[in-house]
């Protein structure tokens, strides 16, 4: 099936005529994913020959740490692109892949961050590391010693993911002009997404006791941290390479940000009410992850249940029989009905700004059932 865009381009999506966002990932993920572990397997290889044979243990878990991810960011990164210009082109693989790698970097300081084990089914990479020196290397050496030299070694190689970040785009087959405007946008999402863990790390234990938490903060961080990198950034990176200007560009953003917010808020709701479908509902709990659901019954129950809240969230060995009271703190206070409430707000507003954009029925449709798809996910 050929559509056509506003702008008379032929869009060869080879879609059903339900025009599904699953239907474009399907077409897409594949030839992204090959272009990724491509990429990185050329990386790697130069580990040992521009530095030092040393190094070259670390080759298979950097490689696997890519694997198993949804590919979402790259997918948005060549929609976007597809929606503006009219057709898809190779060329934008690299930029696509460079915001995966991009992605997969945070993690692996975001996983440090907050202690985490596991990440896409398996071990995150600084405990792999750990059990790299902990057998082999260093078997004279403390735990503590070990532990601290897996996660130096992992911010490591965050750092050098955001360096291949950008000299993917910088290398990609578009104009110098695109480039700058692509570096320059791709720095915004870098840096507010940073801002956004510095603020998620701040708030479950301000230094200032006397700051008061509000719903703002949590908006602003779910904005900052999740929004700008997962949507509106991807979203508006393809579009400048498509060439589109501010105006366009700013409505991506802001219909990004808002779903954004809401896929957050969907992403906490699961992060405890998620056991049937085989997501933990212990993790947000034990790091005391400050959330609509935490803030709203926090401040909507009586005192009594208020403190029995407080003992349990944010111990880091709650029990199935704690997880359970919490949740029905959650149930009982209205913090579940009001987060789902706010999440399907900001999906309608991001679906009101979705119908200014300057694009066909038939795109907007696959942006529509994307809003539903990562609003509505359970896995």
């Amino acid at each position: 099936m050929e559509l056509k865009s506003k702008s008379s381009k032929s869009v060869s999506w080879g879609l059903t005529s339900d025009y599904s966002f699953q239907n474009y990932a399907d077409k897409y993920s594949g030839k992204i994913d090959v272009s990724l572990r491509e990429y990185i397997k050329k990386c790697v290889d130069n580990f040992d020959i521009t530095m030092s044979k040393q190094l070259e243990y670390l080759k298979k878990p950097y490689i696997d740490a890519f694997n198993g991810g949804k590919m979402l960011r790259a997918i948005l990164v060549c929609l976007s692109y597809e929606i503006f210009s009219g057709e898809f082109n190779d060329k934008i693989l690299h930029p696509s892949i460079a915001f995966e790698i991009f992605q997969t970097s945070v993690l692996f300081h975001d996983d440090i961050i907050d202690k985490g084990e596991y990440r896409r089914g398996k071990k995150t990479i600084h405990k792999i590391l750990e059990g790299i020196y902990k057998s082999s290397f260093r078997k004279k050496q403390n735990t503590i010693e070990d532990s601290h030299k897996s996660m130096a070694m992992t911010v490591c190689l965050g750092d050098y993911g955001f360096v291949l970040t950008y000299k993917l785009i910088l290398e990609s087959d578009f104009d110098d002009s695109v480039k700058v405007k692509a570096l320059t946008a791709l720095g915004g999402v870098v840096s507010d997404t940073l801002l956004g863990e510095m603020l998620d790390v701040e708030l479950p234990n301000p230094i200032n006791d006397k700051y008061n938490i509000d719903e703002d903060d949590i908006i602003r961080i779910a904005t900052y941290k999740t929004a700008q990198y997962t949507i509106s950034g991807p979203l508006t990176l393809g579009a400048i390479f498509a060439g589109v200007g501010k105006e366009e560009q700013q409505k991506l953003i802001e219909f990004g940000n808002n779903l954004g917010v809401a896929f957050q808020i969907h992403d906490d709701i699961m992060g405890v009410f998620g056991e049937k479908i085989g997501k933990p509902t212990d993790s947000d709990i034990k790091e005391n992850k400050i959330t609509l659901l935490y803030y709203y019954a926090k401040n909507n129950c009586d005192v009594k249940t208020k403190k029995i809240l407080e003992n349990l969230y944010g111990n880091k060995d709650v029990t199935k029989e704690d997880v359970a009271t919490i949740k029905k703190i959650f149930v009982e206070t209205g913090a579940l009905d009001y987060a789902e409430t706010k999440r399907d707000l900001y999906k309608d507003t991001a679906k009101k700004v979705l119908e200014t954009l300057n694009i066909s029925h038939e795109m907007r449709s696959v942006l529509c059932d994307f809003s539903e798809y990562i609003t509505t996910r359970s896995k």
